[in-house]
């Protein structure tokens, strides 16, 4: 039987962070799945698993996703679906101060891709600059897969107070 080495010691601050962390994704997924039950989430949430993670880098958090529903029912999922579906995941990601009472569409998405996605588990790491004054906001993001980073995209937002 293989044994895991143990190479670190965790503190109490850092496993207390840990089950902080892991009580609000689970209250987020929890909260995400009751608005979908109740019908207030329009879109494609529905059709992917999407797990919230800490990013290695240190910056923030990110998004696994992978797609859980055929994009067309009955049909096999075809490589341009894999490979688009999470452009999108990116909008108005990396939000430290999430932004209440507004309204925000993005009317653009712009995807420079490597090669396709290796795997279904897609990362999606990224930041989201806003500039309340010209109610605009852009998203960087990066997609990666097993392999590393397969795309790069940006995502422009119109924001206006609600």
């Amino acid at each position: 039987m293989a044994r895991a080495e143990h190479t670190a010691e965790l503190s109490r601050e850092q496993l207390i962070e840990f089950l902080r962390e892991m009580l609000l994704i689970r209250r987020f997924e929890e909260k995400v799945e009751e608005r979908f039950r109740a019908g207030d989430l329009p879109g494609f949430l529905h059709a992917i698993d999407l797990w919230r993670a800490p990013r290695r880098d240190g910056k923030g958090t990110g998004y696994w996703a992978r797609l859980d529903t055929p994009v067309v029912a009955g049909e096999p999922q075809r490589s341009s679906a894999f490979l688009t579906y999470a452009f999108d995941l990116a909008n108005v990601m990396g939000i430290d101060n999430p932004m209440a009472n507004v309204t925000m569409i993005n009317p653009d998405v712009t995807a420079h891709v490597l090669r396709p996605p290796a795997d279904e588990w897609i990362a999606v790491t990224g930041e989201t600059f806003v500039d309340r004054a010209t109610g605009r906001s852009m998203t960087v993001a990066t997609y990666s897969d097993s392999r590393g980073m397969y795309a790069q995209g940006s995502l422009s937002q119109l924001v206006q107070p609600s």
